[in-house]
């Protein structure tokens, strides 16, 4: 579920910048983007990493 939703985004800002006829946000203009902690919906604490990792990344990502 997690997965899906960072998909999400990427595609929404994705597709943002196709429509504004821009891939890339020039350099002067910076993309803000709030991310939210994933949740782990599995009802196993052992899997509690996954939910974890998945926000790490989304936040690693979207900040370089």
């Amino acid at each position: 579920m997690g997965g899906c939703a960072a998909i999400l985004v990427r595609a929404s800002v994705t597709c943002l910048g196709v429509t504004f006829g821009m891939a890339t946000p020039p350099s002067s203009l910076k993309i803000r983007l709030a991310v939210l902690p994933f949740q782990n919906l599995t009802g196993d604490p052992n899997k509690e990493y996954l939910a974890d990792g998945l926000t790490e990344e989304t936040i690693s990502h979207w900040s370089a």
